[in-house]
Formats: C-alpha cells, structure tokens, sequence
C-alpha cells in the first residue's frame, strides 16, 4: 500500500497540471512552454497586428481564396477587339484582324481604367467572385498607370520582399506590361499618328489582280493592273451593262457591234505587225537584209536625232559620241563593227514609231522603217551569235535596244517580261550588277560609267514592265 500510494502520489501531479491554453500563454513564457510535453504551435500569434487576425479562419468561411491561390491569373496579351470577339490576335499594334476589319486596335493598357479580367464576355463573372485582375488597394497599379506610379511598384516590390504571395504575380504582370509596351513602341513608326498608325487602306482582291483559270485549271493566267480584265472591276455600271447584256433592250445588239469592231481591228493590227517575208525568209546573210532594209541617209539623219533627243534622254543605253562617230564612218564607206548595224536598225524602229506617218507599222517604208521587220532581223541576228559573242557588251545593247523597240509596238507585255528577265540574268552573268570599283585597274572609268548606265536603265526597264503586269522585278 505505500509503494501504491506513492505511485499514486506520482501520478497525481500530471493530472492536475494541465497545459495552459494558448491564448492565456504569456509571450516571454519560455520556460513553462518547455517543460509542456505538448508544446503549442500558435505561441508567435500575438506579434502579428490585431487587423490581421482573422486572417487564418477565412479557409475556413471563404472557400474563395483556396480557389483564388490554385488557378492563377494568365496575362492578357491580345487587343481589346480580338478579346471581345475571340479571334486570333497576333499582338501587333495595329494587329492583322482590326486591320481587314478597318477597327482601331487598343489594348488593355490604353484602356480607360477597366481592369483587366480572364472572364469571358459571354458568360457573366460570379458575383461573390472578386475579378482576377482586382488586386487590393495600395498594392497593385490600376490598368492606366502602365508607365506605374512610385507608390504603387514600391508596393509590389515591398510585398514580394515581405513574402506575400500576391506580390510576384504584380510584378510579373507589371514586366508583361513593359515588354508590351515596347513592342509597341517598336513597331510603331516615329512619325506615326493616331491616323496613319493603325488604319491601312489597302484595294480589294478585285482592284489589285486577276486570275483566269479555264479548262479546269489546266490553262491559267494572271493579269495585272494593266489589264482591260482588271479595269473593269473599276467600272461598277460597265460591267453590270456585260454581265446582263441579253436582259437588257437593244443590249446583245450592242455589244454584238463592238465584238465585231474589236475583230476587224485585231486582225488589221495583226496582219500590220506580221514581218516583210521578203528580208526575213530570205537566204541571204543577216548584214545584207539589214542593209537593204535602210531608209535613205536623210531619213536615217532625221530618226536618229529624234531618238537621242527623246529616248536616250530616258534610257541611257549607247554612248552617243561613240555612235555618232561609227554612224558617220558607215556612211563614208568605212567598215564597222558587226554590232553596229543592229544597234542602227533598233534605233531606227524606235524612232519610227513617233516621227513618221505610218508610226513603224505600216509597209510603205518611205520615211522610216518597218518595226516588226526590222526587230525580225535584229533578232535573227542575235540568235546566230555563239559562244564569248553573247557576253560582250556590245550584244547586250543590242538586247536593250531591241526590247525598248518591240515595246512600242506590241500588246504582249508578258512576252517582253519574260525576255526582259533573261536580259537581268545576261548582265548578272557579265558582273554587271556589281560596282565597277570592285574590278579595279583592268576596266577603265570610261567602261565603268557605261556599264553602271546600262544596268541602271535595265532596272529601270524592269521596274516599269513588273508595275504593268503586277509582277515581281527580275533583279532585288
């Protein structure tokens, strides 16, 4: 019995002394709180501000917040228009929907104080749901303060050092503003204003280019601005009066008129067009034809100061001196170059076409020449050059001057496109695109000057072709 009244002496002491609870605990209580076997874990509560105490019992009564800290807040890139209608945005300012659709790009930066929000526009925000982009007063920057006031990014900065959760997620969106910001600012022309910065006017489908595709796709072409095809879309009444010609009265016989004018002519500019078989089948050489075919030497005075007072003022493709020089020696009996009469006959054709009555296309060859026939020979000229004949620079004046005269008179621009490029490729391939500097001492300034106007009157040539059929350049 003494040893169990001790025992029970012994035990009597840690029923009797229960732990203090923890809000009675005093704060420097250290010593009772260690001799506890159970120390409690809520000791550092009262060094908090009494503001925050309920702090811990909200998981509890608001299951928001446990929602609020699991789906976290996606920066909103894209522009207010393309939010509003869910399309695709590409973040540019303007970007390429509000452009086709001619709307005046923003984005929630610009915006006038609305916060942002992940919320769709169809389905309405809950109302015991604070937005996502709501952040609480004094921390986060409103939507209008992008450029940020002190206070506020102070804020952000202070509450991520303090350790708040809330605080990183500001200053990653406020760097998101930023580096949306100067992408904007870099895109943006410094020139640029509120009117001609996001409104591009660009013409329609119509206006700009035209495809014609016919048996079932296996014979296509494109036509360009140029084009009677493409011009007529220009032309709302004009086009109607052809699309719905037989419901209109006296419509079919009208325009049953023009198709056959349109024939008759087509064929007498055709057959005008068509060479002199006489100089172009002939067997005899290619020098003498040429030489047959020569107007009187007063006729050939008179066209050769029309084009140097015309043409070669544009298009600087001879040397004129030079020419004149060999122009005077053939008529006093002196043997020229071979490239000479080809170069005389392109220029003649091209002045025909403005200073004689029959404007080169007519046969009667009094005061000029016959164009068609005249390219006819020039070509067959250089046709039946070979090998190192074909990169002297003499052939490709011959080339330019033969392509200037075949513009005069033809109606198939894409013919002289196509053989325009292969000009580009020539002069590429006889370096002429690059400087003559870069060759130094083996060419001479007087070779270096004509070869930088050759190639600047051949970019000039194709810059002109390419913009009447809508086509790309041969030479960048």
């Amino acid at each position: 019995m003494g040893a169990a009244g001790q025992f029970d002496g012994l035990q009597q002491p840690r029923q009797q002394q229960p732990g203090p609870p923890a809000q009675m605990l005093p704060v420097h209580a250290h010593a009772a709180a260690s001799q506890s076997p159970h120390p409690q874990p809520q000791l550092p509560q009262q060094q908090t501000p009494q503001k925050q105490q309920p702090a811990p019992q909200q998981p509890l009564s608001q299951p928001q917040s446990h929602q609020r800290s699991v789906k976290r807040p996606r920066p909103v890139k894209s522009c207010t228009e393309c939010r509003k209608r869910k399309l695709r945005c590409d973040r540019l300012c303007p970007c390429s929907q509000c452009q086709k659709s001619n709307r005046a790009c923003k984005y929630s930066a610009d915006a006038d104080g609305q916060p942002d929000s992940d919320v769709s526009d169809v389905e309405a925000a809950e109302p015991g749901r604070p937005s996502k982009r709501n952040c609480p007063p004094g921390t986060a920057p409103s939507v209008t303060s992008t450029t940020g006031e002190p206070g506020s990014l102070a804020a952000a900065v202070a509450a991520a050092k303090n350790g708040d959760g809330a605080g990183l997620p500001l200053l990653e969106e406020l760097s998101l503003r930023m580096e949306r910001l100067e992408k904007q600012v870099m895109v943006r022309s410094p020139a640029g204003t509120d009117l001609s910065a996001g409104r591009v006017v660009a013409g329609t489908v119509d206006t700009i280019r035209g495809l014609s595709v016919k048996n079932g796709a296996k014979r296509t072409r494109f036509f360009g601005q140029g084009s009677s095809r493409v011009m007529l879309n220009l032309f709302d009444d004009a086009k109607v009066f052809i699309q719905q010609h037989q419901t209109i009265a006296g419509g079919r016989e009208i325009l049953s008129d023009f198709r056959a004018a349109h024939h008759f002519m087509h064929e007498n500019y055709a057959q005008a067009l068509t060479p002199i078989s006489v100089f172009v089948d002939s067997m005899m050489p290619v020098q003498k034809r040429m030489t047959d075919i020569l107007p009187p030497k007063d006729v050939c005075d008179r066209l050769v100061t029309s084009y140097v007072d015309s043409s070669e003022t544009i298009y600087r493709i001879l040397h004129i001196p030079s020419f004149m020089e060999q122009y005077n020696m053939y008529w006093g009996g002196k043997q020229q170059a071979e490239s000479f009469l080809p170069q005389l006959l392109a220029v003649l054709s091209t002045a025909s076409r403005f200073e004689t009555k029959s404007k080169g296309i007519l046969h009667e060859r009094v005061d000029g020449v016959h164009n068609p026939t005249s390219c006819a020979l020039v070509r067959s000229w250089l046709d039946s050059l070979k090998g190192k004949q074909r990169v002297e620079f003499a052939s490709l004046q011959v080339e330019v001057l033969l392509l200037h005269a075949q513009r005069m008179v033809t109606q198939r621009t894409n013919e002289l496109w196509a053989q325009l490029g292969y000009i580009v490729r020539s002069a590429m391939s006889m370096g002429l695109h690059r400087d003559p500097s870069e060759f130094g001492p083996r060419m001479t300034i007087f070779q270096s000057e004509l070869r930088r106007r050759l190639w600047f009157t051949i970019l000039d040539i194709d810059v002109h072709l390419s913009i009447a059929l809508n086509m790309p350049t041969s030479a960048d």
